[in-house]
């Protein structure tokens, strides 16, 4: 009896080692990790061998596509090929340039995204084939800024004899880049008032419209656009101004978190109102769904910038800082006129975002200048005066915002 038992025994060890495939060979129901070619992964040759005739053919969106737009998603063809074969897989990744994971995957029929979603790969590999198979799935496009993304796949082409050999192995590698941002064009509807010329009922004074020069003062310190100029001077224009849309966000302290991204020439009307060199309102190229700070500079003024972001989806783009001391960014950045309207502080005469004594010394070095477009012109009236200190002196010892600062 103790002999047919071990006998029995003998024979159970015997059939398991025959009929066992060990299961370091036993991927076709859902493939590896690690083993895409990627930089720093290995690949499947270890196991399947190197691949002669082994071809792989990637196929992004029908091959209509040189560039992938962030958000959108791509259909993808991976076909594989080798004479004689009749078992494929694959494992394929996709990694910006400093390897990091992007992008996310959809299967199709005989593929699966598996490993918390950061491969795609075969499921299930059907067996039969004639020397090549399809897999067909989708990719989304990580979100915009993410650059250049690659793909990078491990392919395994198998002769089905339930071991690997004969089996042959290759790598594969696809770099696809982001496509150049599409802008938008948008408007600004951008209304101010200034101190120094303000009259009443939201009207500035255009006494010195015949000193505003035809090229604009924004290319000298502390400023640093390019030199340009208009053939005509509006004639309800009361001023050049500079507008700025900035990134970032607004620090309640110096040093400033925005960043100048965007600027735009333009005049000051009489009214309030801002148009560009262009007699048009100042307008943008964005990219959609875009957010910016809008900065207003101007001469002689205290700068001001809006007191939050706005959105630029919508075209024209409003804003307006002559209805509320809250409409600019910091702590009392627009003045109260008589009749209720909030103007710019007069009386920075050396733009440096601060009224105080060096701006009088600017003054009183030439205090009386007739038919002038001096920045000492408080009341840009044409005419350096004692009315120009008078604006002045309303005004000494205001601080502007550091987010002005240069």
């Amino acid at each position: 009896m103790k002999h047919k038992i071990l006998l029995a025994f003998f024979f159970l060890v015997g059939l398991n080692f025959y009929f066992y495939v060990p299961t370091s060979h036993s991927f076709s129901t859902t493939p590896p990790t690690n083993r895409t070619g990627a930089p720093g992964q290995n690949n499947c040759s270890s196991c399947h061998g190197t691949g002669s005739t082994l071809t792989v053919d990637f196929d992004f969106d029908n091959g209509n596509s040189n560039s992938y737009i962030p958000g959108n998603t791509y259909d993808i063809n991976l076909s594989l090929s080798a004479i004689g074969k009749q078992r494929f897989g694959f494992s394929m990744l996709s990694w910006d340039d400093a390897n990091n994971w992007v992008g996310s995957w959809a299967s199709g029929a005989n593929n699966q995204v598996y490993n918390n979603g950061k491969y795609i790969g075969h499921e299930n590999a059907p067996n039969g084939q004639a020397d090549s198979f399809n897999y067909d799935f989708q990719w989304t496009a990580p979100a915009s800024g993410t650059g250049t993304v690659n793909f990078y796949a491990g392919c395994v082409a198998a002769n089905g004899n339930g071991n690997t050999n004969g089996d042959e192995a290759n790598t594969f590698a696809f770099s696809i880049p982001e496509a150049a941002p599409t802008l938008q064009t948008v408007e600004l509807d951008l209304h101010l008032l200034l101190e120094g010329p303000y009259q009443s009922g939201g009207v500035m004074s255009t006494a010195g419209n015949g000193e505003i020069p035809n090229s604009h003062p924004f290319s000298m310190t502390p400023y640093s656009e390019n030199p340009s100029s208009v053939s005509n001077i509006p004639a309800n224009a009361v001023d050049w101004v500079l507008i700025e849309l900035r990134s970032g966000q607004a620090n309640s302290t110096a040093p400033r978190g925005t960043l100048t991204e965007l600027t735009a020439l333009g005049f000051l009307l009489s009214d309030g109102s801002v148009i560009g060199t262009d007699g048009q309102a100042p307008s943008f190229a964005v990219l959609p769904s875009s957010s910016y700070y809008i900065a207003v500079r101007q001469r002689n003024h205290l700068d001001v910038m809006s007191a939050s972001k706005l959105a630029f989806d919508n075209d024209p783009v409003s804003y307006d800082f002559r209805m509320s001391e809250s409409m600019a960014f910091g702590n009392q950045q627009l003045k109260v006129m008589n009749d209720g309207f909030f103007a710019l502080h007069a009386g920075d005469y050396n733009q440096d975002q601060t009224i105080q004594t060096t701006d009088y010394d600017e003054w009183q070095f030439d205090p009386a200048i007739i038919n002038s477009y001096a920045a000492t012109d408080g009341n840009l009236d044409g005419v350096v005066s004692v009315v120009d200190f008078d604006r002045w002196f309303l005004n000494k010892a205001k601080i502007g915002s550091h987010e002005l600062n240069y």
